[in-house]
Formats: C-alpha cells, sequence, structure tokens
C-alpha cells in the first residue's frame, strides 16, 4: 500500500496511516495531475486549477507560475484553497481522520490577491506560504480537526481585462486614429503593433499591406527563422516573400506571451514598452485606460513601443497607441 508521503503533503505525523490514506481517497477523484473548471458566481467567470498529488512544497511555486503564465502577463485576481486531511481526536489515543477538497467558498475566505507582474506573482507566494505555516503552527488547543496533511490545491481566478462587451470604447480611439488596428490571418498582433510603429517614423501614409508583410519579417527575425526573411535597413527581402514555407511557423504560432517573452524583445529590438489595459472598477468615469506595466531600459537609440491590451473573451490582442493621452 502507498505511503501518506506519496499522495499528500505532510505537515504533522499521523497515528494511523492506513486510515488516513482511505480519508483521502474517499473524497479525491481527480484522475489528472492537473484540471481546469469554470463556474459563474455573482456574475463573474472564475476559473479553477486544481493541481493533484501535492507532496511537496516546491510544487506549490511551481503552480502559482503555471497559473501566472496561462494568463500570459494579463491581471488577474488569485484566491487558494487546498484540499486537506483532518485529524480528528477521541477518546485516548484514538483518532478519526476526515479529508476536504477545495471550494470556492472556502477560498473566498482567504487573502485576494490581484496579480498583474512578476513582483505581485512573487508576493502571492509570500502569503500563500504564510498561510500554509499557520496551518503547521495549529494544536489541539485551537482546533477539534487538526490539519495533518495537504492533498491538492485550488487557485480561484478572474482576469481584470476587457472582455469585448467595451468595444464601442475601442471603436471610439480606433476612429480617433489614437489605437491603430490591423487584422490578420494569424497571431501576430504584437509583431504587427511593432511594425506599424516603425513604418509610421519611415513613411507619411502607412499601408495596412506593407505592415503585415512587414510585421511577418519582424516576427520570423525575432524568432531566428533562418532563410525566410531578413531584417536589414527594415527592407523587405523579395526572394524570401516567394518563400511561402514561413506560413507554417506562421499558422501553428499560439501568440506572443507577455509575462514570458517581453524583456527578450526590448533586448532584440532596443525598446521601451508601455502596455495599457481597461480597468472594470473605472467603467463609466474618465480614464478608463490605465498603464498596466512598462519594459525595457530607455536610451539614446531605444524606441518608445505604446500597447493598448484588450480581450474579446477567448484571446488577448495588443495595438499600437499613438497618442496615450487620447485613452483617457
Amino acid at each position: 500500500m502507498k505511503k501518506l508521503s506519496q499522495i499528500a503533503l505532510q505537515l504533522f505525523d499521523v497515528e494511523t496511516e492506513e486510515d488516513a490514506i482511505k480519508a483521502i481517497k474517499r473524497v479525491s477523484k481527480f484522475k489528472n495531475n492537473e484540471a481546469i473548471a469554470e463556474v459563474v458566481y455573482d456574475e463573474i467567470t472564475y476559473k479553477l486549477h486544481y493541481f493533484n498529488k501535492l507532496t511537496q512544497q516546491e510544487q506549490l511555486s511551481q503552480y502559482v507560475d503555471k497559473v501566472y503564465d496561462s494568463y500570459k502577463g494579463l491581471p488577474f485576481k488569485d484566491q487558494i484553497d487546498f484540499g486537506v486531511l483532518l485529524q480528528e481526536k477521541l477518546d485516548g489515543n484514538n483518532y478519526k481522520y476526515s479529508a476536504r477538497i477545495p471550494s470556492l467558498d472556502n477560498a473566498f475566505k482567504h487573502k485576494q490577491s490581484t496579480i498583474s507582474d512578476k513582483k505581485s506573482q512573487e508576493q502571492f507566494k509570500v502569503d500563500m506560504f504564510k498561510q500554509l505555516r499557520e496551518m503547521m503552527e495549529r494544536s489541539y488547543e485551537d482546533t477539534k480537526n487538526l490539519i495533518v496533511g495537504i492533498f491538492n490545491v485550488m487557485f480561484a481566478t478572474y482576469k481584470l481585462i476587457d472582455t469585448g462587451a467595451r468595444m464601442p470604447y475601442l471603436d471610439k480611439h480606433v476612429k480617433q486614429h489614437s489605437v491603430h488596428y490591423i487584422d490578420s490571418d494569424y497571431k501576430i498582433c504584437f509583431f504587427i503593433a511593432l511594425s506599424y510603429k516603425i513604418r509610421s517614423e519611415i513613411d507619411s501614409k502607412v499601408n495596412n499591406n506593407s505592415v503585415i508583410t512587414f510585421a511577418k519579417q519582424l516576427f520570423a527575425y525575432y524568432y531566428r527563422i533562418k532563410g525566410k526573411y531578413q531584417l536589414f535597413e527594415y527592407i523587405y527581402n523579395n526572394a524570401a516573400k516567394k518563400n511561402q514555407s514561413l506560413n507554417k511557423y506562421l499558422q501553428d504560432y499560439q501568440g506572443f506571451n507577455i509575462s514570458t517573452e517581453m524583456t527578450k524583445s526590448t533586448d532584440t529590438f532596443n525598446l521601451v514598452v508601455n502596455i495599457y489595459i481597461y480597468h472594470e472598477e473605472l467603467e463609466g468615469k474618465t480614464g478608463q485606460y490605465r498603464l498596466f506595466n512598462s519594459y525595457g531600459e530607455l536610451n539614446n537609440e531605444s524606441m518608445t513601443l505604446d500597447l493598448l491590451l484588450i480581450s474579446d473573451g477567448t484571446e488577448q490582442h495588443v495595438m499600437n497607441v499613438s497618442n496615450v493621452e487620447k485613452l483617457t
């Protein structure tokens, strides 16, 4: 039979390991090590990230990273709850075991954090391990049911980004020429925004087709796709234009990950990137858009790229902003 340490993170020694394992198995029906579910509560759609077979504290930090990466740099709210093994002391040296799986109701009892960047992500980890230490400091003097183990964890999250209902706001800014959106068959909106910025500083009138063409060139250069496009003084390589094999890379591309790729992009293209987002809390007030994050170091040769980050409900998009003041 498996040991308790193989299926749970032990906080205390247990008196009857076999009974403790049976208690966990009665409630833990997850077939996979990871699972995601969505629930709607009070008109908010929560995404519940479950991680099972938790046996080491280090796994918790890795799970926080996975949740953070899944939002691709978008700000989100996060609360946590654990699946716990409870040991109840009866008469004498007799003990009774029960287990409780994570729930949204229990997550609401814990601190809610806003995670928008690496700094807030690390602070969330600090708070999480503080909560874990508090569990380990409890005794039977504090509670009848002592938490002696944790067998899984749930992160209850929801995003703070616009989900399409406020697209009229965006239409207004597009008409004012402060936001520049160019549609594409591929998920290269970051490179389109960068392409527009560069072309607008070269050409008196920007042509959408030339922006898309140059965006593909920037994409190939950034990901080092050799022999397809060449980046040299922003001139498109006509020989490469005839080579359709780049389409395979573009079709398979799942999009630019702000949280993991922005630092590399600012170094590659010598950029300072400012990202603006819409805050739901500011709906109906002036100044709906606020600075979300900035990346890169300003120098004598760097280019500043202002981006607006939005969501259509399923995917995120960034667009070039030529006049930040008109966003407010």
